[in-house]
């Protein structure tokens, strides 16, 4: 079984996808609704994302969730792990 950090193979991803589109990181930000650090931090898998963010990404870029996880070649035998940023209390 492969292990993989989600946040990490998402970030890669959307990087690669960002350069391909022609978009610099601080058009891309400023477009996505985010600074230019927060962007930096999720292509390098420094931290995750929450799924609004993505959504915009998403958008921006012009893909759909689906194809997008696809294109990772994410496998029944893909272990993932998942880091979360927020504690319990700030999700009450």
């Amino acid at each position: 079984m492969v292990q993989i950090d989600l946040w990490k193979v998402v970030g890669q991803e959307l990087r690669e996808r960002r350069q391909m589109a022609g978009i610099s990181s601080a058009d891309f930000a400023t477009k996505v609704g985010i600074d230019t650090d927060a962007l930096s931090a999720f292509e390098k898998d420094s931290r995750g994302m929450d799924l609004q963010t993505l959504g915009k990404i998403f958008d921006v870029l012009n893909i759909n969730a689906e194809a997008f996880f696809q294109c990772c070649n994410l496998s029944q035998d893909t272990s993932i792990t998942v880091g979360f940023n927020h504690t319990k209390d700030e999700l009450s």
